[in-house]
């Protein structure tokens, strides 16, 4: 009896689709998985000196309120880029001219 379903093509082909199936996930883990460099979702990570600098002279500016900076430095300190967050764009400042 396990011998006759064994040899059925139909079978067969559900246990190469499982398979590959399983392929297709373990190839995903390996290219969407967590790796090392990425942060976890609401995990916190120390500022670097860099942003610390930046976000204190950019939150002294009257009307900024608090300030996130992200910044992107290569090996040798180099900036390569920044994100900055800034909260209170919505207060009443107003600017004289």
């Amino acid at each position: 009896m396990a011998l006759k379903i064994l040899k059925e093509k139909r079978f067969r082909e559900m246990i190469l689709l499982s398979f590959v199936a399983l392929g297709l996930l373990i190839a995903c883990y390996f290219v969407f998985g967590n790796k090392d460099g990425f942060v976890e979702p609401n995990k916190q990570v120390a500022m670097s000196q860099t942003e610390s600098k930046l976000c204190s002279i950019l939150s002294a500016i009257d009307g900024v309120g608090e300030i996130i900076a992200y910044v992107n430095e290569d090996a040798e300190g180099e900036i390569l880029g920044a994100v900055l967050v800034f909260e209170g764009a919505d207060s009443n400042t107003q600017i004289k001219k």
